[in-house]
């Protein structure tokens, strides 16, 4: 049970890396963008200058879906002004570089989109439109990469994710060759002890493989040995040579 969760814990963490290495591929820029001057947004009308302020605090909270949303509804109260247009080219463009898959692509459409309305007024010059049309080719070329480069983001991202791992468990399994080389002592000391004190351990009996016990049999009583010894009665005295029984009368006699 310990293993799966060491198991578990270690997919996890190697999941939240990889997530975090691929983000630090994607998000290497900042949001650039160039907001309205002055004059510019003293043109505005109420209506789209409210959204275009709330286009600005949504920014500064890095919240970039938010502030295209607010500075879209800007344009469609003012559709000529391309400097607003310009803005949602920039934050859109951004977003479709620091995002992956179909939501990237969403967002270089939009960039496009904008850019296309901006080349088409009458308000810009040859010089300005030739710009737009520029950048409408760039963004074409992101949009048509993005498999390859979200690829190149995963290769880049589980490399990173690999030095991580390799770095935090390099530890760990150091741990785990001291614990079994302790483990391999303490086994071997165990066997050590029970071969040299059989008694340790608070052994009651010495160990009866090693140290069998000591015969039972009397070997001065063994049946038909010359050492065979006849059972001594306790309280019979024992007859003398030429000694005849007690309280007999008999005298005894004795040799010489």
């Amino acid at each position: 049970m310990k293993r799966n969760h060491l198991h578990l814990a270690r997919t996890m963490l190697i999941a939240c890396l990889l997530s975090f290495a691929i983000s630090l591929t994607v998000r290497a820029e900042v949001l650039k963008y160039a907001p309205l001057a002055a004059p510019q947004v003293a043109r505005l009308s109420k209506e789209a200058k409210h959204e275009y302020d709330l286009g600005l605090a949504a920014i500064d909270k890095i919240n970039y879906k938010l502030a295209i949303d607010h500075l879209a509804k800007a344009i469609e109260i003012e559709p000529d002004n391309v400097h607003l247009r310009f803005m949602v080219v920039q934050i859109s463009r951004y977003m479709g570089d620091t995002r992956a898959g179909t939501e990237s692509i969403k967002y270089y459409d939009i960039a496009a989109a904008q850019l296309k309305a901006i080349g088409e007024s009458a308000r810009l010059n040859g010089r300005e439109k030739k710009r737009a049309e520029d950048s409408l080719q760039e963004v074409a070329a992101l949009r048509a990469s993005v498999t390859e480069r979200d690829d190149n983001r995963q290769k880049v991202g589980r490399e990173i994710a690999k030095k991580y791992v390799q770095e935090i468990f390099a530890k760990t399994e150091e741990e785990k060759t001291e614990e079994a080389q302790q483990k391999r002592f303490k086994a071997t000391e165990s066997l050590r002890q029970s071969l040299v004190s059989p008694m340790a351990g608070g052994a009651t009996e010495p160990n009866p493989v090693l140290f069998p016990p000591a015969s039972t049999t009397n070997v001065t009583n063994v049946p038909g040995s010359s050492l065979e010894t006849a059972p001594v009665e306790r309280g019979v005295p024992t007859k003398l040579e030429g000694e005849t029984a007690p309280n007999t009368g008999v005298q005894r006699r004795f040799t010489d």
